[in-house]
């Protein structure tokens, strides 16, 4: 719709303007890899760099800017500037507008946001922090935050975001629209506008066409129901399609309008995936690789519908189109849409890499199967389906709803109490590791568990996000509420949760921590739950040690037989109960420790949790881990079990 070229406008319009008139501004395009909106410190840094050159003459902000630019350069490879330092500057941004600009605005673009959306909105919750701390001190902050879908955790002053939908252009817009599509002159391009409206998309499609097979005598596309006072019912989309009709029946190759249509219901395509997902179902008669690797270089050509993505040369439906377009190619072909899913299950369940994982969970998704949760948790897994996810059925997003994936409001009024219910828990998950900020922000949102008469997983989270914020009773309250209801009516699997909170809050030798413990290794031999055996365990060998009761031998073996099955994530997860038990283990169990803590996608070398990577980095060279595992744990910032590692946007490049 032209929302960054409406930003551009309004910015530079700005910086015409007299010194004393104009308004400092900074504009933050999240479709430069540079900026990281889990790290504040290199946003704050490229806010310092633009104000400084909007006001270069006075050199009001170039000391500023200094100081930090060496704070920055400072700070270890692949480690954050300290946050103590980010919050002093901004204090010292906000003194120095005050004295040299006045009472002015001060406006913050956040640009291209769904790019942060694809990867999750809770790693924007410590620039979220940064903003409202900036905002306290220096009420005349406004933001603007621009992308395809509503910011839903932004609050600033105490309010949340004014929604701003744009809607079509209006005729001398969408005229001017027209005419830079291609289309000739100004009376054919009124007359395009005339007939298929102002939505750009529209009008880009019905310029292709035109550009293909020329327009009518009086200036309009051939045969196409648009938006005269006859078709005055005919929607964009129905429009839209029509003309998308068009465009894939004049692609001047049969074979390759057998491939387009509708084998583009894939979200990548290659000469492999061409010959061994395409061929059969759309009656290509390909027999090599090389007729492959021709038909991609032919298809290649057609940029009216596809894009390469740089990122490994396979081509996408260009995203304007697909979103829109989709549906209209599964209506068309059901059947064949349905083998093309099957089968680039089958191909991609055979490919390794994140990516290949991506692509075979997603046309699982599309055929209303699910993948294993363990792989969505995967952070460019979750990311990359989190983009498409309007593609899917409704019983798919829903499901995904439930992991705490984003879906619009239309799809969670559609899901049962349930369904919601699990995904506000999720993604209440999702936001505890990013700080004091995200957390208050989910405990209002768990309010709703103060009224609840129900078996629920919102109890637990609201005990953890309470525990995280360091509240005495609420914690346990939540957890005996949890229980009672999850008993009485037999769900297991939230009983099992509880009593690893409840064991976990009645850690530090709180009266009742024994009786806790037998009731979580009753539940946790009846589920074979990993990490509630093994949380059992250790909290059993620490109880042992406190209460100075002999350390059972076969509980050591036994804790050591466990570390060889855990994985990567769950050891993050358990890490905190290593504090009084690491010295205990014996010495093929350290080692299984360290090693997974040193493996090369190990949260503790990725995570965004500084002094982690410190002992990560530092357990690589030595063997010796417990002085280091024991100092991580006096450290540790999180007050709960099982929280997910903030990974930051980088953590998974390939």
């Amino acid at each position: 719709m032209g929302k960054s070229a409406l930003i551009a406008r309004f910015l530079l319009e700005h910086t015409r303007l007299p010194t004393e008139a104009r308004l400092p501004f900074a504009y933050l395009d999240f479709d430069r890899p540079s900026l990281n909106i889990s790290e504040p410190g290199t946003l704050l840094l490229e806010m310092l760099r633009q104000i400084d050159l909007q006001f270069a003459a006075e050199s009001h902000f170039r000391g500023l800017l200094e100081v930090f630019e060496k704070h920055m350069t400072a700070a270890p490879e692949g480690t954050k500037v300290d946050p103590e330092q980010v919050w002093a500057t901004i204090a010292d941004l906000a003194r120095l507008t005050d004295a040299w600009l006045g009472p002015r605005p001060y406006v913050i673009v956040l640009d291209t946001f769904e790019e942060v959306q694809f990867r999750g909105e809770s790693r924007a919750y410590p620039f979220w922090e940064m903003l409202v701390r900036l905002q306290h001190a220096r009420p005349f902050l406004r933001a603007v935050v621009s992308g395809r879908a509503p910011v839903t955790s932004l609050v600033l002053g105490g309010k949340p975001p004014v929604q701003m939908e744009l809607g079509a252009l209006d005729h001398d817009a969408a005229v001017a629209f027209a005419k830079s599509q291609g289309v000739g002159d100004g009376e054919l391009a009124a007359s395009l506008v005339s007939q298929v409206g102002g939505v750009p998309l529209s009008i880009k499609l019905a310029a292709a066409v035109v550009r293909r097979e020329g327009a009518n005598a009086d200036g309009r596309v051939k045969e196409l129901s648009g938006k005269s006072a006859f078709w005055f019912s005919t929607t964009d989309e129905v429009i839209q399609g029509q003309l998308y009709s068009r465009i894939l029946g004049h692609l001047h190759d049969p074979v390759l309008e057998r491939l387009a249509h509708p084998g583009l219901v894939l979200r990548r395509v290659t000469p492999p995936v061409i010959l061994e997902v395409l061929n059969e179902p759309c009656g290509l008669g390909l027999q090599s690789l090389q007729e492959a690797v021709s038909l991609f270089d032919k298809l290649k050509r057609e940029t009216a519908l596809l894009a390469i993505d740089s990122a490994d040369g396979s081509l996408m439906h260009r995203q304007d189109l697909r979103r829109t377009m989709l549906k209209l190619l599964v209506e068309k072909s059901p059947a064949q849409t349905r083998k093309i899913h099957r089968r680039a299950i089958e191909y991609y369940n055979l490919q390794t890499g994140w990516r290949a994982k991506a692509e075979w969970a997603y046309h699982r998704l599309q055929l209303d199967e699910h993948p294993d949760e363990a792989d969505l948790r995967h952070p460019e897994i979750r990311a990359n389906l989190q983009a498409s996810l309007v593609e899917l059925p409704a019983p798919s997003q829903h499901w995904l709803a439930s992991l705490g994936f984003q879906v619009s409001e239309e799809i969670l009024a559609s899901a049962g109490e349930e369904v919601r219910e699990r995904g506000l828990a999720a993604r209440v998950e999702e936001v505890l590791p990013y700080g004091s900020y995200a957390v208050e922000q989910s405990a209002r949102d768990l309010l709703v568990a103060d009224s609840l008469n129900h078996a629920s997983p919102l109890f637990r989270s609201a005990a953890r996000v309470s525990a995280q914020l360091q509240q005495k009773t609420e914690p346990l309250s939540h957890v005996d509420r949890g229980l009672l209801f999850a008993t009485r009516e037999g769900k297991g699997d939230l009983v099992l949760g509880l009593l690893r909170e409840r064991a976990r809050l009645l850690r530090r030798g709180a009266e009742g921590l024994s009786e806790a413990l037998s009731k979580l290794g009753d539940y946790a031999r009846r589920f074979d739950d990993l990490p509630a055996l093994l949380q059992h365990r250790l909290q059993t060998l620490e109880l042992d040690a406190m209460t100075q009761r002999q350390s059972d031998a076969h509980l050591v073996a036994e804790i050591g037989s466990l570390l060889g099955r855990l994985t990567l994530v769950q050891l993050w997860g358990l890490f905190p109960l290593f504090e009084n038990t690491f010295g205990q283990l014996d010495s093929p169990a350290r080692q299984t420790v360290r090693q997974l803590m040193i493996h090369t996608e190990s949260p503790f070398l990725k995570a965004a949790v500084e002094p982690a990577q410190y002992a990560a980095r530092a357990l690589i060279d030595k063997a010796e881990a417990t002085e280091l595992v024991q100092g991580l744990c006096a450290v540790w910032p999180y007050r709960v079990l099982d929280v997910q590692p903030p990974y930051s946007r980088e953590s998974y490049a390939a």
